[in-house]
């Protein structure tokens, strides 16, 4: 049987490690995870986001372990105002998880910015 999980954040600029945590219901593959991830910019700037199964976030690190997915959207404004932007994608994983296990989402933004992060994935049970 096949049921998804999702975690969800909105987060602003600056550095936030362990915006959101999900803890995986039983034994199981995440077989993937679609990712929507918006920003909102009021000037140049960075929106980057981590899944990963540490709770400090390793964005920028050389030798991250255990980091599921990164996704980035930069933007550079000629314009006064607000700019939106976003990404839509899905990534296959396949990685194997006991029940209890603990998923973080981590963020950092390098502008004044309004960032809406959803990510569904993909449970298949295994006994």
């Amino acid at each position: 049987m096949e049921q998804t999980l999702m975690i969800y954040a909105t987060t602003t600029g600056g550095t936030e490690a362990n915006v959101a945590n999900v803890q995986v219901p039983f034994d199981c593959v995440v077989e993937g995870a679609q990712v929507t991830h918006l920003t909102t910019f009021e000037t140049d700037g960075t929106s980057r986001i981590q899944l990963s199964e540490i709770a400090s976030q390793q964005l920028n690190q050389n030798g991250a372990q255990n980091v599921l997915l990164n996704s980035s959207i930069a933007v550079v404004l000629t314009t006064s105002g607000t700019a939106q932007f976003g990404s839509n994608f899905y990534v296959p994983l396949g990685k194997r998880y006991d029940a209890g296990t603990y998923i973080y989402l981590h963020s950092v933004g390098t502008a004044a910015l309004v960032a809406t992060v959803d990510i569904v994935m993909y449970l298949r049970r295994v006994r």
